[in-house]
């Protein structure tokens, strides 16, 4: 994790100011899960028991990855953030140079469990693309089933 001249400042934005987009958009998403876990509380606790019983369907499990890995972004990216010595301040100068022993773990598992909770968000996304169409634009969806028929 050494700090690389090349990216010192890309778009016009250092390395405290992308840390802090990372941020912000981080508590963004957060909240959007929130809610998005809030208004389907019931389909996403049947899914994740219809994942743990022993015949499980692969939709579900896929689904259960994508609610553990979305966990351990969230918890990896606030011990990175909050927790672990070596942390960049909430507003602070971000420190340049090698990140300390200590925060690496965290920012590679940070790192890992998002790619894991992105790729499983894209399979989640598409498997309802219809039924989001749908939702969205009314019009658009009766359009897009008459092109399936």
């Amino acid at each position: 994790h050494a700090h690389d001249e090349r990216w010192s400042s890309v778009l016009g934005l250092g390395r405290l100011g992308w840390l802090n987009h990372h941020r912000l958009h981080a508590i963004i998403v957060l909240a959007g899960a929130g809610v998005h876990a809030a208004l389907h509380w019931r389909p996403l606790v049947a899914r994740v028991r219809r994942a743990l019983r022993p015949q499980g369907g692969r939709r579900s499990t896929v689904d259960v990855a994508l609610y553990l890995a979305f966990t351990a972004t969230i918890l990896t990216g606030l011990a990175a953030w909050l927790v672990v010595p070596g942390s960049p301040p909430v507003l602070g100068p971000a420190v340049d140079g090698v990140a300390p022993a200590t925060r690496e773990p965290w920012v590679d598992g940070h790192l890992v469990a998002g790619r894991v909770a992105l790729a499983a968000t894209v399979h989640h996304v598409a498997g309802r693309w219809k039924w989001i169409v749908r939702a969205i634009v009314p019009a658009a969806g009766r359009s897009a089933d008459r092109k399936g028929r």
